[in-house]
C-alpha cells in the first residue's frame, strides 16, 4: 500500500466531470459509475468493489466522494485503517437512523455502524444535526460519541464541551456540504444554517491540534434545480473554502470570481503540502480540482508509514 497522501475522486454519478479532471496526474480518478447496488444504499457485493477499487490508496489525502447518497464511503475508507483513530463528521443529518433495510448498509445509518462496530474507534464526533435529531440517536457504543448540535454552535454552549475531545490518535474528517447553508451551497439533501466562516473555524482548530489521517468531502449535486438556482442568483456559489492548515495564522486566501484557492497543510506526509484549486463556472455545477504538491518544513511529528496499515 502507498504511503504517500493519495487525493482521489470517486466518480459514480459523472457529476465532476463538467471539465475535464481525469488527464490530471496529482489526483487519482476513480471511476464507480458501473458499481451497481449503490445509490443511498450499498450491497455487500457492491460496499466490496468500492473497497477494491480504494484499498491501494489508502486513507491519506483528500477524498471526494460524490453525493451524499454515497456517504457511507466514509466507513469504507475508515474500516481500512488498523490503529486507534478518531473520527470527526460534519453532517446536518446523523447518519445514525434505525436501518430501513435490515444487513444493507446505506447513507442514513453508516456513521452508526461505525459507532457501534468498529474495534479501532476512539471517538466519534458529530458536529451540525439538530439537536432533536441528535436525542433520537439509538447507539449501542454512545460512551464513544460526542455530539454538537447545531443548536450548541449557535448559542455558543459548543465550546463548553470542547474539552470532552479526546486527543492522542490520528483524526479522520469527513465532511457532508449539507452542513452548511443553501446561502453558500445547494446540496440534495435538506441543509442546516451552518455558514462558511463557522465551517472554517471548527476546521481550523482541528488542524491546529491533531495529525490527520485522511479527509473526504461529499455533497455534490447535478440536478436541474441547482442550475436554475445559479441562473436566477446571477453570481457564483462557492463549494466549501476549505481552509486547512496547522495553524490559524499560515492561512492563505485568494478568492476572484469563479475561483477559491485554498492552502491545506495536512500532516499526512513529511514534505507535502496540498493545495486545492475549485474553480466554479457561473451557470453550473463545475468542478475542477487540481493537486499541487509543494515543500514543507518538518514543522510537527507526523504518522510513520499509513494509517491503513
Amino acid at each position: 500500500m502507498n504511503n504517500k497522501p493519495n487525493n482521489y475522486i470517486l466518480d459514480f454519478t459523472h457529476v465532476y466531470c463538467d471539465e475535464d479532471m481525469k488527464n490530471n496526474s496529482q489526483f487519482h480518478w476513480i471511476d464507480c459509475s458501473d458499481i451497481e447496488g449503490c445509490d443511498l444504499y450499498c450491497s455487500d457485493e457492491a460496499a466490496a468493489e468500492i473497497q477494491k477499487r480504494i484499498m491501494p490508496y489508502g486513507t491519506k489525502g483528500i477524498h471526494f466522494i460524490d453525493s451524499g447518497n454515497f456517504h457511507y464511503i466514509t466507513k469504507i475508507t475508515t474500516d481500512q485503517i488498523k490503529q486507534p483513530f478518531s473520527l470527526v463528521v460534519f453532517d446536518h443529518h446523523t447518519d445514525m437512523q434505525q436501518p430501513l433495510v435490515n444487513e444493507m448498509m446505506s447513507c442514513g445509518d453508516w456513521a452508526g455502524l461505525v459507532l457501534d462496530q468498529n474495534p479501532n474507534l476512539k471517538q466519534l464526533i458529530l458536529i451540525g444535526p439538530d439537536a432533536t435529531d441528535i436525542s433520537q440517536i439509538d447507539a449501542i457504543r454512545k460512551d464513544r460519541l460526542l455530539t454538537f448540535s447545531a443548536e450548541e454552535l449557535k448559542n455558543g454552549t459548543a465550546q463548553r464541551k470542547s474539552t470532552d475531545i479526546l486527543s492522542g490518535v490520528p483524526f479522520y474528517i469527513s465532511i457532508d456540504k449539507d452542513v452548511l447553508s443553501t446561502r453558500f451551497t445547494e446540496t440534495n439533501w435538506n441543509q442546516g444554517n451552518m455558514t462558511l466562516d463557522m465551517l472554517e473555524h471548527l476546521l481550523g482548530i482541528i488542524l491546529s491540534r491533531e495529525t490527520i489521517c485522511g479527509i473526504d468531502i461529499c455533497g455534490e449535486f447535478r440536478g436541474i434545480e441547482r442550475y436554475l438556482y445559479m441562473a436566477l442568483c446571477g453570481k457564483v456559489v462557492y463549494f466549501v473554502r476549505l481552509y486547512l492548515f496547522h495553524h490559524l495564522q499560515d492561512t492563505h486566501r485568494v478568492a476572484e470570481v469563479g475561483i477559491v484557492e485554498v492552502e491545506i497543510r495536512m500532516p499526512l506526509q513529511v514534505g507535502d503540502t496540498l493545495t486545492v484549486v475549485h474553480r466554479r463556472a457561473a451557470y453550473g455545477a463545475v468542478y475542477v480540482i487540481t493537486f499541487l504538491q509543494q515543500e514543507l518544513g518538518k514543522e510537527r511529528a507526523v504518522l510513520p508509514g499509513n494509517a491503513g496499515d
